[in-house]
C-alpha cells in the first residue's frame, strides 16, 4: 500500500506496504543532510542498523541499547519485531 501522495510519508504517520508475502511499517526521517529509512516487521526482535546488527553498530553501548527497546518494552511487545535501518549521510 502507498500513500496517496509522497508529502504523507513526511508528515510522520507510518506507511503500512507489503512485498513479497512479507507485511512491514515503513517511515522516513530527514534531517539536515541525513536520511534514515526504517521498516518494522514481525521478526524475534532483531534490529540491523545499515547491515550491521545493532551491538556492532553502538559498540555494546548498554545505554544506547536499552534505549533502543524502551517503546516495545512500554507496550510488552519485546522480541516481536524485526527493525531494519539504512541511514544516509551526505555532505554538501
Amino acid at each position: 500500500m502507498r500513500p496517496k501522495n509522497q508529502d504523507d510519508i513526511y508528515k510522520g504517520a507510518p506507511v503500512m506496504a507489503t512485498t513479497s508475502s512479507k507485511t512491514y511499517f515503513y517511515g522516513l526521517g530527514r534531517r539536515k543532510s541525513a536520511t534514515a529509512r526504517v521498516r518494522l516487521m514481525s521478526g524475534k526482535g532483531t534490529v540491523v542498523i545499515n547491515g550491521k546488527t545493532a551491538e556492532e553498530y553502538f559498540a555494546d553501548s548498554k545505554y544506547l541499547l536499552s534505549k533502543l527497546n524502551e517503546p516495545f518494552i512500554a507496550i510488552s511487545q519485546e522480541n516481536k519485531y524485526a527493525i531494519t535501518v539504512v541511514v544516509i549521510w551526505w555532505r554538501p
